[in-house]
């Protein structure tokens, strides 16, 4: 079966402990490894190299992702090709260095920018932009929760009876008056209290014809 994740000759150095020393590792398509071990034995330091995340590239090796080197990659063209990092808690961990903190203040920084937002979207900005490498499953939940707990504001306008009313104007067609054919508009007067309305088929959009 073709290999669908290569690693080989990998040596991490962090902090200056080798975390990974001459490591050899094959994925290939269809297959589901874990990797067990003692904290500090290299697990996450393996997974957040493989994604290329800042002071992660290993000293000597090479990674390969169906059949092409992607050491030089960085970590949206990574992502982009299908590779992620997901942790057991969505956005409750740093991602490559990233505060949760920091991350979830994007996160709504973005949705201030664009409301109506999909998860993708912002997905792809914090990984082209801020070097986010969860999954955009990550993103998708915790966008749900921050807008289920948002409140949504609104001012309800309360008026005594007769004492408000809007008017509109729209665009009428073309009818004939007086033989000639000439522009009409539908005048519309709704109450704001009854919600009420009256509607009109006029010529002008002046105060004569409104009163």
């Amino acid at each position: 079966m073709a290999s669908l994740l290569q690693m080989t000759d990998i040596t991490l150095t962090l902090n200056s402990s080798t975390v990974l020393h001459d490591l050899d590792f094959d994925v290939a398509e269809g297959e589901i490894h874990a990797l067990l071990g003692t904290n500090g034995s290299g697990k996450s330091s393996l997974a957040l190299m493989v994604m290329g995340c800042q002071n992660h590239a290993p000293e000597t090796g090479h990674v390969y992702f169906e059949n092409q080197d992607i050491k030089d990659w960085p970590i949206h063209r990574r992502a982009r090709a299908g590779i992620s990092y997901a942790l057991a808690e969505a956005m409750d961990d740093g991602h490559c260095g990233l505060p949760v903190d920091e991350l979830r203040e994007l996160a709504a920084a973005l949705l201030e920018i664009a409301p109506d937002a999909t998860s993708r979207w912002v997905w792809q900005k914090l990984v082209e932009n801020h070097g986010y490498v969860g999954s955009d499953r990550s993103v998708r939940r915790y966008l749900h929760k921050l807008r289920r707990t948002s409140p949504t504001f609104f001012l309800r306008l309360s008026t005594a009876p007769g004492q408000e009313a809007q008017v509109d104007y729209a665009v009428g067609p073309m009818v004939l008056h007086e033989g000639k054919p000439k522009r009409s508009w539908f005048f519309k007067m709704t109450l704001s209290h009854s919600r009420h309305s009256y509607e009109e088929l006029v010529f002008r959009q002046d105060l004569e014809t409104f009163i």
